[in-house]
């Protein structure tokens, strides 16, 4: 007989196992480096966003606040019809013509009606004056901020309350020959 031989069992071929689940090595390393680089950029952005304290060398820059009146407003004429005002300048006619309304508190509304029957005249005068004395860069300056602002303090200085919240100019007119 011949020698038996010992047959070892064949092992079937261990499949490939990772040492932990999910995407391989070089997948992690990418979406690490990925994420690295997200807070990398927010850093950066929060930095530049952030108001530092001013330094010697550095100016301080004003930024502009706005607010926002949510309490409701009506509307309210001035002057039964438009206001008119004629200059001569250096032999040149100028006529500035407009139609003007005032916003207040809806809730001062009627206050502000009364006052202004008793203080018409008054208020007419002041506004005129006001738009006379204006100078010509004033009566072209697109939306006419400033003009509005030194009507509005103007009215509400004859009136001795402070119930126009907002000038609004309609059908301006410029015409200069």
């Amino acid at each position: 007989m011949a020698k038996e031989q010992k047959q070892e069992p064949v092992a079937a071929p261990e499949p490939d196992v990772q040492e932990t689940p999910g995407p391989p090595k070089s997948y992690r390393l990418q979406i690490t480096l990925a994420l690295v680089g997200l807070v990398l950029f927010q850093v950066i952005v929060l930095y530049l966003l952030i108001p530092r304290k001013p330094t010697e060398n550095t100016p301080e820059i004003q930024i502009p606040v706005v607010t926002v009146d949510t309490e409701r407003t009506v509307e309210r004429p001035i002057n039964e019809g438009a206001f008119s005002v004629k200059r001569v300048v250096n032999d040149n006619n100028e006529t500035f013509s407009l139609v003007m309304h005032v916003t207040v508190r809806y809730k001062e509304g009627s206050k502000f009606d009364r006052l202004y029957e008793a203080r018409e005249n008054a208020i007419i005068d002041r506004v005129t004056t006001v738009l006379s004395v204006s100078t010509r860069d004033e009566r072209l300056e697109p939306g006419h901020a400033a003009l509005k602002e030194q009507v509005r303090r103007a009215i509400n200085d004859v009136l001795g309350v402070a119930y126009v919240r907002q000038v609004l100019f309609a059908e301006v007119k410029y015409e200069s020959n």
